[in-house]
Formats: structure tokens, sequence, C-alpha cells
């Protein structure tokens, strides 16, 4: 979800004057924390560094939308594949990891 909204966020900033940029900025930001707390209750985070990378994209949206008053080229996507390795490589390795200390356990 936090990468459809972020995708979501920088197109829409393209094509949208300042105040609806300020406006949607606002918007994504609440969404994406109000999600981030559902995940949280759930216990969907790893451990506190999964939920920093996660916070760090949320701080990413409000801080891109608030501070860069013009959006007008693709580059949003470097920055979402950067995201997307960092947090879904981290990811990835945690629940390796998690997996491999259940299966040790389970044999013990």
């Amino acid at each position: 979800m936090l990468g459809a909204i972020y995708l979501a966020s920088f197109h829409f900033w393209m094509q949208a004057d300042r105040p609806r940029i300020v406006l949607s900025t606002v918007a994504a930001t609440t969404l994406s924390v109000l999600l981030f707390i559902w995940a949280e209750r759930r216990g969907y985070f790893l451990n506190y560094w999964d939920r920093l990378f996660h916070l760090a994209v949320i701080l990413d949206v409000l801080l891109e939308g608030l501070l860069i008053p013009v959006h007008d080229n693709y580059g949003f996507y470097l920055c979402a594949f950067g995201f997307s390795i960092v947090l879904g490589g981290y990811r990835a390795y945690g629940l390796r990891k998690q997996r491999l200390k259940v299966a040790v356990h389970c044999l013990v």
C-alpha cells in the first residue's frame, strides 16, 4: 500500500497546482500514517528497523510534497525503486531469518 500511495502521489503532483499538491501531501501522509498504525497493531513489522524504513518513506512523501514546489519528471521512480530494494530486501532477509529460527526450534 505504501508503494502505491508513493507512486500515486508523485503522479498526481506532476499534474497538480501548488495548493492541490499541499492538500494531497497532507492526505497521503495521513493515510500512510493511519495504515502504519494499523500494520503496527497487526504485528506486520519485523523490528525497529523495519518500522524505521517504512517511516522514512512516509517522511519522504511529506517532505517532497511540502518542500519541492514543482514535480516535472519521473525521477521519483528511482527513489521508489531504491525504497523497494531496501524495504523488500530487509523484509526478505528478516522473514528468512525468522523461518530458519522456527525451523531450528522445531528440530530441537
